[in-house]
Order: structure tokens, then C-alpha cells, then sequence
């Protein structure tokens, strides 16, 4: 097997822990506070860390201990904010919306370095766009549905407008529908 399989193999393996690390995480959040889960989460890193690159952690620099420095304390907010978000959404919009660099990383090297994205980016995209496209008009769909139509003929008998009626009774009651699944 060469190194590029070996390393995709890895990567894989890593989202399936990271996947499986927002359903962990929920359930400790059921015992322990976020904050708390998040020292314990670091201090244990620290250990095993610690034990295992002791000897080349002696012969650190100043200057790459001031930049492992910020590194860990930008670590410790998007961890923070992560906890708490997993704690006040459900697991899969957290997933969803920790996934998102996946998609802005390449457009801000577009933006940053001028480096186009490839073709297989190109059509990641166009199959995200589509997917989350479906996705929405299905909510969409389902929360124009579940409005009675009694709501559109007691606007029709109280001489409203097709448009009166979208605005004022229709669009109200979707916004009120479809925002618990998105």
C-alpha cells in the first residue's frame, strides 16, 4: 500500500472518530459541564503528549512554544464554542456547521492566494449546492403543506389579497414551520 492510500486511509479513519466525537460529546455533556470537558479533554491530551514527544519537547524553542501557545488558546475557544453549540443544537447541525470549512478553506486560498480549486472541488461543490438545495425545498414544501387551507380562505373571506394572504397569514405560520428543521 503506498503513503497516499495509507494517508486517505487515516483521514477516513479520523472522520469516522470525529463523526463519533459529536455523539461523545453530547453524552458527557449529560454529567459534566462544558468547561469542565474541555480541561479534561486537554489535560489528558497534555499527559499522552507529554509522555510520548518528551525528548524532543525539551530542545523546544521560544518561539515555537509562543506560537504553540496561540495555537492552543485558539484551540481552547473553537472547543469551547463547540461544546456549548453541541449543548444548544442537535448533534447533526453542529456536525453540518463544523464541516463548513471544508467548503470555505479552498475558496479563501482562492480569495487569499489566488490558487483556483480544482475540478473535483468544483464538483464537491455543485453536489453540496444541490444536495442542501433539495434539502431545503423539502422543508419548504413540507411547511407550505402543513398550513391549513381554512388560514387562505379566511384570508380570501376577509378580502385580503393573493398577496396579503402570503405575507400576512402564509408566510408567518412557514417561518414558524420549517425553523425547528433547519
Amino acid at each position: 500500500m503506498n503513503r497516499q492510500r495509507k494517508a486517505d486511509l487515516l483521514l477516513v479513519m479520523i472522520t469516522g472518530f470525529w463523526g463519533a466525537s459529536y455523539f461523545l460529546t453530547d453524552l458527557c455533556l449529560e454529567t459534566m459541564p462544558p468547561l469542565s470537558l474541555n480541561a479534561f479533554r486537554f489535560l489528558v491530551a497534555f499527559a499522552v503528549l507529554g509522555v510520548v514527544y518528551f525528548r524532543k519537547l525539551r530542545h523546544i524553542s521560544r518561539k515555537t512554544l509562543l506560537y504553540s501557545l496561540l495555537i492552543g488558546a485558539s484551540l481552547v475557544m473553537v472547543y469551547t464554542c463547540y461544546v456549548y453549540g453541541i449543548q444548544r443544537t442537535s448533534i447533526s447541525n453542529a456536525g453540518f456547521i463544523c464541516a463548513l470549512p471544508v467548503i470555505f478553506t479552498p475558496l479563501l486560498e482562492l480569495v487569499i492566494f489566488r490558487k483556483r480549486p480544482g475540478r473535483r472541488f468544483a464538483a464537491a461543490l455543485l453536489t453540496f449546492v444541490i444536495n442542501y438545495a433539495c434539502y431545503f425545498s423539502e422543508i419548504y414544501r413540507g411547511g407550505i403543506q402543513s398550513i391549513p387551507k381554512g388560514q387562505y380562505e379566511a384570508g380570501q373571506v376577509l378580502g385580503m389579497t393573493d398577496r396579503q394572504i402570503f405575507f400576512k397569514v402564509t408566510l408567518l405560520q412557514l417561518i414558524k414551520n420549517i425553523v425547528p428543521p433547519m
